[in-house]
Protein backbone atom coordinates (compact mmCIF):
# COMPACT_ATOMS: atom_id res chain seq x y z
CA UNK A 1 0.00 0.00 0.00
CA UNK A 2 1.10 3.97 -0.63
CA UNK A 3 2.45 5.66 1.83
CA UNK A 4 -0.28 8.98 2.29
CA UNK A 5 3.12 11.59 2.89
CA UNK A 6 4.85 10.55 -0.71
CA UNK A 7 2.50 9.13 -2.76
CA UNK A 8 1.96 10.66 -6.02
CA UNK A 9 0.86 9.85 -9.92
CA UNK A 10 3.88 10.79 -11.32
CA UNK A 11 5.59 7.83 -9.49
CA UNK A 12 3.57 5.27 -11.63
CA UNK A 13 5.26 7.17 -14.50
CA UNK A 14 2.09 9.19 -15.51
CA UNK A 15 2.28 12.94 -16.54
CA UNK A 16 -0.81 15.56 -16.53
CA UNK A 17 -0.77 18.93 -18.66
CA UNK A 18 -2.56 21.36 -16.55
CA UNK A 19 -1.98 19.80 -13.48
CA UNK A 20 0.22 20.03 -10.55
CA UNK A 21 1.86 17.58 -7.24
CA UNK A 22 0.67 18.78 -4.61
CA UNK A 23 2.08 18.01 -0.74
CA UNK A 24 -0.36 17.18 1.78
CA UNK A 25 -0.89 15.52 5.07
CA UNK A 26 -3.53 12.97 5.91
CA UNK A 27 -4.11 10.34 8.69
CA UNK A 28 -1.95 7.08 7.34
CA UNK A 29 -5.05 4.80 8.34
CA UNK A 30 -7.43 7.00 6.48
CA UNK A 31 -5.23 7.25 3.56
CA UNK A 32 -4.64 3.29 3.34
CA UNK A 33 -8.26 2.57 3.91
CA UNK A 34 -9.54 5.19 1.16
CA UNK A 35 -6.15 3.49 -1.62
CA UNK A 36 -7.00 0.42 -0.63
CA UNK A 37 -11.05 0.97 -1.50
CA UNK A 38 -10.10 2.99 -4.72
CA UNK A 39 -7.84 0.56 -6.09
CA UNK A 40 -10.22 -2.84 -5.80
CA UNK A 41 -12.51 -0.80 -7.48
CA UNK A 42 -10.78 0.84 -10.45
CA UNK A 43 -7.01 -0.17 -9.92
CA UNK A 44 -3.78 1.70 -9.40
CA UNK A 45 -3.41 4.45 -11.61
CA UNK A 46 -7.06 5.93 -10.77
CA UNK A 47 -6.22 7.34 -7.32
CA UNK A 48 -5.64 10.77 -8.66
CA UNK A 49 -8.98 10.61 -10.01
CA UNK A 50 -10.89 9.99 -7.12
CA UNK A 51 -9.14 12.01 -4.87
CA UNK A 52 -9.72 14.97 -7.23
CA UNK A 53 -13.69 13.94 -8.08
CA UNK A 54 -14.24 14.42 -4.51
CA UNK A 55 -12.77 17.34 -4.18
CA UNK A 56 -14.80 18.62 -6.89
CA UNK A 57 -17.71 17.37 -4.80
CA UNK A 58 -16.84 19.28 -1.85
CA UNK A 59 -16.55 22.35 -3.92
CA UNK A 60 -20.04 21.94 -5.52
CA UNK A 61 -21.79 20.98 -2.24
CA UNK A 62 -20.15 23.65 -0.42
CA UNK A 63 -20.93 26.96 -2.81
CA UNK A 64 -17.94 26.71 -4.99
CA UNK A 65 -17.69 26.74 -8.72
Amino acid sequence: MHNGLHYTAWEQGETHVGKTNRTISIDDDLWNEFCSIVVKKHGNRYISNALEELLKEYIKKNGGK
